[in-house]
């Protein structure tokens, strides 16, 4: 389900591109700012070709394009929202829809030339658009390599899907679960009670990937937990409050 956003920035100055970045009392420069954030992606700016640019296009130096005009504005692109950026990521652990993209509009879309792909299916639901000027700053995107401390695990944990109360689990059955071999260690899934805190939740997952609990980093909502932070508390209303419940712990 491809969606044209060209409405969106069509008549913006090419100066409201340019985003800061709020980090450590410090102003940091963006050089291809968030315009409109779609939760599963971003909408961004490129500066174009320039002379000099290098045939690898990962050695471009990237400009934002300054200045009050409102013409030539050709260089818009989607840039998906990934659980790993790192050069040899296992894309089998992406939504397929992220990889593709347009390459022709229908006759409808007239001379607008930037769509991105959301979904498959008549069913697809994009992400709200928000503005960067509508929070107040960027908050820490842990699938970025950058932002996380070196020889660490990073993992994100998502609420799975719950409609009643899950039985309570006797010590026995809880430890056969925390004993117990896990497949696949770049997903994990865990059983926890509303008391659990993220030092619990860390303790589960080395005991499944034997790497010590201070190596591992729980991240949810974008946030990283401290140890002390009950994981039940994290839950929104439409997530429920049940006493026992069900977790995916995805690495970064």
């Amino acid at each position: 389900m491809p969606l044209d956003i060209d409405r969106e920035i069509l008549n913006k100055p090419c100066v409201d591109k340019i985003s800061f970045l709020k980090k450590r009392e410090k102003t940091q420069r963006i050089d291809v700012p968030v315009l409109i954030d779609v939760q599963h992606g971003s909408v961004r700016y490129r500066y174009g070709s320039y002379e000099g640019e290098p045939k690898n296009k990962s050695s471009r130096i990237e400009r934002p394009f300054e200045g009050d005009l409102k013409v030539d504005k050709k260089n818009y692109f989607y840039h998906p929202r990934l659980n790993d950026f790192r050069k040899d990521a296992d894309p089998s652990k992406e939504d397929e829809f992220k990889f593709l993209h347009v390459t022709k509009g229908p006759a409808s879309c007239k001379n607008k030339k930037l769509f991105y792909v959301y979904g498959r299916g008549w069913n697809a639901i994009d992400g709200k658009k928000t503005l960067p000027t509508m929070t107040k700053e960027e908050g820490d995107d842990y699938s970025w390599p950058q932002m996380r401390k070196p020889n660490t695990c990073y993992y994100n944990l998502v609420f799975d899907q719950q409609d009643t109360e899950l039985p309570e689990m006797s010590e026995e059955e809880r430890l056969t679960e925390e004993l117990s071999s896990t497949p696949n260690k770049s997903q994990i899934h865990v059983t926890l009670t509303d008391t659990d805190s993220a030092q619990d939740v860390k303790r589960k997952i080395a005991l499944k990937i034997l790497r010590s609990a201070a190596d591992i980093y729980i991240v949810c909502n974008k946030e990283l937990l401290r140890n002390e932070d009950v994981i039940g508390d994290q839950r929104t209303d439409e997530q429920g409050s049940w006493k026992t419940f069900k977790v995916t712990l995805n690495l970064f």
